[in-house]
């Protein structure tokens, strides 16, 4: 395990993937690497404290960063857990998609995150295979072989849950040129927006009323977009809409 810390830290000041296959030929690089991961498992060892696991850590928020990363950030409300560099330094993040087809959409590019210090919140950059957050009811986050594996949403992220209409169809979807958005609940001066895969808007809707209405698709291109209803300043509705012309 310390050796296998020891490539991961290494890794990280070369910015490569963490890997068991890894061979480390700079003696003298190996060497502080072993310091520093001694120091760190002293640490550890001396203070006898556990690790934050699901009941501590919370996704505060998800967000694109201007140069396209995804920017999750993640809190701790434990006051005595072993965090930080303080504790397990080689975890992934990940986020995966938890419908089919059930893919990883946007992980760390190396295995050298660690958990944010105790009460305290920390915001990572992750590299996305989609350039636009889905749902959130159809994703989680996961510290990868360490932590937690499905880390809870914040009441406070910008999807709730608890605030999502889920009585509600889109068809046809896939789609060719309209599609028919139809709701148990009638909306009352929505607004609608349409998101390629970059994030971009490319398609906006004022002041819905009612319970059924339809979108004119044809001038969008073939692909995949996302759909999202927003009343009362929160997002109500959260969908992929595929386009197949």
């Amino acid at each position: 395990m310390v050796f296998r810390i020891c490539i991961c830290i290494l890794n990280h000041f070369n910015n490569k993937k963490c890997g068991v296959s890894t061979i480390i030929s700079d003696t003298s690089k190996m060497k502080s690497a072993i310091i520093i991961v001694i120091a760190l498992s002293f640490s550890l060892t001396s203070l006898g404290q556990n690790l934050p696991d699901c009941t501590n850590l919370t996704v505060e928020e998800l967000s694109i960063d201007t140069s396209g990363a995804w920017a999750v950030t993640i809190s701790n409300s434990c006051s005595d857990c072993a965090s930080g560099l303080g504790g397990q330094v080689y975890c992934e993040l990940m986020v995966v998609r938890t419908i089919e087809p059930f893919d990883t959409i946007a992980a760390s590019n190396c295995y050298c995150h660690w958990s944010p210090n105790n009460n305290s919140e920390s915001t990572y950059l992750i590299t996305p295979v989609i350039f636009a957050i889905p749902p959130i009811n159809t994703i989680r986050v996961s510290f990868n072989y360490c932590f937690c594996e499905n880390i809870p949403f914040g009441s406070g992220l910008g999807i709730n849950e608890n605030s999502i209409i889920k009585d509600y169809s889109i068809f046809p979807n896939p789609s060719s040129s309209k599609t028919t958005i139809q709701t148990i609940t009638a909306l009352k001066n929505a607004s609608l927006t349409i998101y390629n895969s970059m994030g971009q808007q490319v398609f906006i809707l004022q002041n819905i009323s009612g319970d059924n209405f339809t979108l004119d698709l044809s001038n969008l291109s073939n692909g995949l977009y996302f759909i999202e209803v927003a009343q009362d300043q929160r997002a109500i509705i959260k969908e992929e809409l595929l386009i197949e012309n």
